[in-house]
């Protein structure tokens, strides 16, 4: 029997981008059952930016969160966005959270994959630290 995972959390974008966003969300190669589903919603306009968020609950996730991490940055690598917070809670293993913050900001004139990003990894004990290895 595995463990439950909760996966949530949100993606900051750029506004003058919704289009390509939707492009971005609509091309991208969603698994139809695990590890990498849709489980994001519509962007949701606010106060100089945009937000989609995203929920999904998984059996052991943990033991492809490599992969489910991987396909993540390569969908940020598709939109214009600014930020992104992923929160993972897992039976066994407890929480975390992983920070992306784009170290060019609103900077239009760099395509998405061109932008820098910093993560920060905050919550896994020293032995789970594998679990951020590509």
């Amino acid at each position: 029997m595995g463990s439950k995972t909760i996966v949530y959390g949100f993606i900051e974008l750029d506004p003058q981008f919704n289009q390509e966003n939707r492009q971005a969300f609509d091309a991208c190669p969603f698994d139809a059952k695990y590890p990498f589903t849709n489980i994001f919603g519509t962007e949701l306009p606010g106060y100089e930016s945009s937000t989609v968020s995203f929920a999904g609950t998984f059996k052991s996730l943990i033991e492809d969160w490599n992969e489910w991490e991987i396909r993540f940055d390569q969908l940020l690598a598709s939109l214009y966005c600014r930020s992104a917070t992923v929160r993972m809670s897992d039976d066994v293993h407890g929480e975390f959270v992983i920070q992306y913050v784009c170290n060019d900001g609103w900077e239009s004139t760099l395509q998405p994959y061109q932008r820098r990003w910093k993560t920060d990894f905050d919550g896994l004990e020293s032995e789970e630290n594998h679990l951020r290895q590509k």
